[in-house]
């Protein structure tokens, strides 16, 4: 089970960053042979696809700008 959890969590890095050599061989391996990480795969494939068909965030007009209690270096997808 501790191998899955080191998967899911390379899984995912993955989705932000290339990962090296070593850790894809790793990877694809166990993906070959385990059924839940490899729908955890599938799962983090949808959600990413779905993502990219969303429309852009915008903030509304009515919104006023961010402040010391809404960082905007915190959230910078938000374009806020």
């Amino acid at each position: 089970m501790s191998n899955c959890k080191q998967m899911t969590r390379s899984l995912s890095d993955a989705m932000d960053r290339q990962l090296d050599a070593e850790q894809s061989e790793i990877l694809v391996r166990h993906l070959v042979v385990c059924t839940g990480c490899r729908r955890f795969h599938d799962q983090l494939i949808t959600i990413r696809l779905g993502m990219r068909d969303l429309p852009p965030i915008r903030r509304s007009s009515n919104v006023s700008s961010p402040d010391e209690s809404c960082d905007a270096q915190a959230f910078p997808a938000l374009n806020l």
